[in-house]
């Protein structure tokens, strides 16, 4: 249970460090990381309608968590 939980954090983690990257484009702030969250679990939704098998991350509560901790633990200077 926790292998999963850290890869949904590390996940949410990486999608915003990619945001950073692009800050130019895209503005930061607490309802953008609330719309990564959304995409995250989206494109985990979807990939459970392909038939990959649940290597790293599924979509799941836990997953749910985890992507929601990476992207606000990484995303905290942008809360304001």
């Amino acid at each position: 249970m926790l292998i999963p939980f850290a890869i949904a954090v590390g996940m949410g983690a990486l999608a915003v460090y990619f945001l950073e990257y692009w800050q130019q484009q895209f503005l930061l702030n607490r309802i953008s990381l609330w719309f990564l969250v959304f995409c995250i679990l989206l494109g985990l939704l979807l990939k459970s309608f392909l038939p990959i098998p649940p290597f790293l991350a599924s979509l799941s509560e836990t997953a749910l968590i985890g992507v929601a901790v990476g992207v606000f633990w990484k995303g905290r200077p942008y809360w304001r």
